[in-house]
């Protein structure tokens, strides 16, 4: 239950997970085009942010469940370039956090990952 909504969780015992944790999602991934209220995925400090760039082709990343910012990939022929845009300024340790998200998404590609 967040702020009065309940919403489902398969797992009543889950594991532990380690903080900063990060998850890059994709262009229209079901976290923020599959509802209409985003308040629990970034609070109402993100909501404005997210209803203002409106139905966007962007990639979003979580901290730690919580929609934290966007990004842009371009993919090289040897490369991925990616424009980072946190909607907060990022600690050292989630700044690390998100650039290995971005190295395991690379090796995925088989792509070098470049962040501007």
């Amino acid at each position: 239950e967040v702020d009065g909504q309940v919403y489902f969780f398969p797992d009543t015992h889950p594991s532990p997970i380690e903080s900063p944790r990060v998850d890059l999602l994709s262009i229209y991934d079901e976290m923020v085009s599959g509802y209409k209220d985003h308040a629990p995925l970034g609070g109402v400090l993100y909501n404005a942010q997210l209803l203002e760039s409106g139905n966007p082709l962007f990639y979003f990343f979580l901290m730690d469940g919580q929609i934290a910012g966007s990004w842009r990939r371009t993919l090289k022929k040897k490369d991925m370039l990616v424009e980072l845009n946190p909607f907060r300024p990022l600690t050292v340790e989630e700044k690390h956090a998100i650039y290995t998200a971005l190295q395991r998404y690379g090796t995925f590609l088989g792509l070098e990952v470049v962040v501007k």
